[in-house]
């Protein structure tokens, strides 16, 4: 069973910590399209993102459809979260 939640009332896109904690539990993240976001993440590759709602419903049903795409995608976000925060408690504890 798949949970769909949708809300676009926001004035401003910013960063959310979700983009790390879903993947950090090994989930598959179709995310809206924010301007760090590539900082963090080879988009297609690593994280799926849409950029309005049409695009999302779209993403939805392809990714619905697509399993193989799919677990390709949650694979490379979990592996690629790994390595983020490797680097980072590199850069905190011994890198000063």
């Amino acid at each position: 069973m798949y949970e769909i939640f949708i809300c676009d009332n926001k004035n401003v896109e910013q960063l959310k910590a979700r983009i790390f904690e879903i993947p950090g539990y090994n989930g598959f993240l179709l995310s809206q399209y924010t301007l760090s976001v590539e900082d963090f993440y080879y988009i297609g590759k690593e994280i799926a993102i849409f950029t309005n709602v049409e695009e999302l419903v779209k993403s939805i049903h392809y990714f619905l459809v697509h399993d193989i795409q799919r677990e390709t995608i949650r694979k490379q976000d979990f592996t690629g979260l790994r390595i983020i925060l490797t680097q980072i408690i590199f850069n905190l504890f011994w890198n000063k």
